[in-house]
């Protein structure tokens, strides 16, 4: 069972670096070291990671510096007299919809781990109510915070200074590196891998809500460490690779005829129905229980909100690249102040809502489960929808926002194929041993770029007051 637990890593490390070819040794290595980091940290210190979040208040502090200082005044323009795209209702309506779908997302994947499909472990009614007073309250508006001050970064370099706006770009205050040199490639192979597992990461558990939606209630949908769900996993990351996989993918889903987020929306459906088809197909197969791996068991040991809490962390944290550099592109004509503070408008009303009545806000998301699921789905598809957008594509796939709209078409149908690949993968992960391991492959895919987090701040203030 050792085998279970270490091909998924290896799987995640031969796609994604496949997919980031240049310097591949480099990668390699320097993904050894992160696993071996990632290892002792989960294994000795996790119920200290959470607490590190707490660097998210002085990501607050930047942003709040950055709209009193004059750099927050500077307009994100390219011209002089350039205006920007969009009226002011249509661009704060354009954001505001950007992070409630997001939340709405989260707000999903909190349900079917802590109460649709927990797996390993009983229903945790709580999950939510923990989630929201710890993520808004306790750490300071986590990860809007940091959304905003990366946008502030992006959008300058993008459109003030005209260069190309990659995340190891924002670093140069304090690395001087070379563009497309080792640090370069090192610091931007970090953020895509983060946007791709955390946009896997929504594929899985938005298939698993439409599974549990679709699921005929008296079929037993048999989780955990038996053969049953081995058999069923198994099949679906092995079919994955084989060439009908990459034909219905290419030639009868992600077709130009077809909206490219109708196409996603549509292959979701179509391996949650394939996950029901073959539970169905070996529901009479006996429940015999296989030995679960040694990782799993110490991983059990945790307490797990503060795994989930690390879980949904690194999910956060990995949405960074993409929801800054969409954001930003939004903002296109406005002031870097303006956009920090309507990037914080909503999660500070939906703060001072926790703060004020707690206990109705909280109650109403841990009995609303059908609504949660539908806001969940809806939010998904919206979320592709803006994503997938023709001048949006290039900065998912990139992790970046080009030098003033100067957009380069690039392959989505490979990209998309390595993502449903990853989320089979996880899937592998999550059916038997639920949050436990995926929890740590999410951190191993974030660790890196959430240390970039920590040294942008750094960045900021040297851009800020060493002029």
């Amino acid at each position: 069972m050792i085998i279970y637990a270490l091909t998924p890593l290896f799987l995640l490390m031969c796609v994604t670096m496949k997919y980031n070819k240049p310097h591949t040794r480099l990668k390699y290595q320097l993904g050894l070291t992160v696993a071996l980091l990632t290892i002792i940290l989960m294994y000795f210190f996790t119920a200290y990671i959470p607490k590190a979040l707490y660097v998210n208040w002085a990501v607050l502090a930047v942003c709040v510096l950055t709209c009193l200082t004059p750099f927050g005044h500077k307009k994100l323009i390219a011209e002089k007299h350039e205006k920007p795209k969009h009226t002011f209702i249509n661009w704060v309506s354009q954001i505001f919809a950007l992070e409630t779908a997001l939340f709405a997302i989260f707000l999903g994947i909190a349900q079917v781990c802590s109460h649709a499909l927990p797996i390993l472990t009983s229903v945790q009614a709580q999950a939510i109510h923990h989630s929201n007073q710890f993520f808004f309250l306790k750490l300071g508006l986590f990860p809007w915070a940091i959304f905003a001050l990366y946008a502030a970064g992006l959008g300058y370099m993008s459109y003030c200074n005209n260069k190309s706006a990659s995340m190891s770009q924002l670093l140069n205050p304090i690395f001087h590196h070379k563009p497309a040199g080792v640090l370069d490639i090192a610091l931007n192979v970090q953020a895509r891998m983060a946007t791709i597992t955390a946009l896997s990461v929504s594929f899985v558990f938005i298939t698993l809500t439409i599974v549990k939606l679709i699921t005929p209630s008296d079929m037993v949908f048999l989780t955990g460490f038996h053969i049953k769900t081995m058999i069923i996993i198994m099949a679906l990351l092995l079919f994955s690779f084989t060439p009908a996989f990459r034909h219905i993918l290419k030639k009868q889903l992600i077709q130009p005829r077809l909206p490219l987020y109708i196409s996603l929306a549509s292959m979701t459906v179509l391996i949650a129905v394939f996950i029901i088809f073959i539970n169905a197909l070996f529901y009479h197969l006996g429940v015999t229980t296989i030995h679960i791996p040694i990782v799993i068991e110490w991983l059990k040991e945790k307490n797990w909100m503060t795994v989930w809490l690390i879980f949904s962390a690194c999910w956060w944290i990995g949405w960074t690249p993409v929801i800054a550099a969409h954001i930003a592109r939004l903002s296109r004509g406005y002031r870097i102040r303006s956009m920090v503070f309507v990037s914080l408008l909503l999660p500070v009303i939906f703060s001072l809502g926790l703060y004020s009545s707690p206990g109705k806000l909280n109650g109403f998301l841990n009995h609303s489960h059908l609504f949660i699921s539908l806001l969940a789905i809806a939010g998904f598809v919206y979320l592709l929808f803006r994503l997938t957008e023709r001048t949006a594509l290039p900065i998912l796939i990139r992790s970046y926002l080009p030098a003033r709209d100067e957009y380069k078409r690039r392959d989505h149908y490979f990209f998309f194929r390595k993502i449903f690949q990853v989320t089979l993968m996880m899937i592998y992960l999550y059916l038997p041993a639920g949050l436990t391991l995926l929890s740590v492959l999410l951190f191993f895919t974030v660790l890196c770029f959430a240390l970039q987090v920590l040294l942008n701040i750094f960045a900021s203030f040297m851009r800020l007051f060493v002029r």
